[in-house]
């Protein structure tokens, strides 16, 4: 399953950019994110690992990432594993003058029978929340970046 989400930031793309990889903010924007936390970190960035936790209805969901693609204020890309699905995410970043243009591309690979299952019956209801979920976070992102750096966001 693919969702792609675009908007348009009234903030500089450095400010995008940092808040986007501030760990310390990400609880404010992702939704049930709990836990976030590197297991390694690169020098260049590519190829640094982390887990982060999810507190879903109740349970904690677990997954595992790595670092696949970083390109300082313009790409910043992911792959994730958990026990459900795997998520590849990547972000691109385009200037507009002192106005940011982001864009958010998630791949989303469920695992087992059931959940395949349940995604081709419920497709468009599935289709639907996700965008409204992404459509939900990336508005609280787009807020935090344009606050300027009174919420505690590293400058890159």
């Amino acid at each position: 399953m693919r969702i792609t989400y675009s908007l348009d930031i009234d903030a500089p793309i450095e400010r995008v950019f940092s808040v986007l990889l501030d760990d310390t903010v990400s609880k404010q924007w992702i939704p049930n994110l709990a836990e976030f936390e590197y297991l390694e970190e690169t020098d260049g960035k590519i190829g640094s690992t982390f887990r982060e936790v999810y507190n879903e209805r109740g349970k904690e969901i677990e997954m595992h990432g790595v670092i696949t693609a970083y390109e300082p204020h313009h790409h910043h890309a992911c792959e994730m594993t958990g026990e459900v699905f795997d998520l590849a995410v990547q972000y691109n970043l385009t200037e507009q003058g002192t106005a940011t243009t982001l864009c958010q591309n998630a791949e989303i690979t469920f695992h087992g029978l059931l959940p395949k299952i349940m995604i081709v019956l419920m497709y468009p209801m599935v289709i639907w929340m996700s965008k409204k979920q992404y459509r939900d976070s990336l508005g609280k992102f787009k807020a935090l970046c344009e606050q300027g750096t009174e919420n505690g966001a590293a400058e890159s």
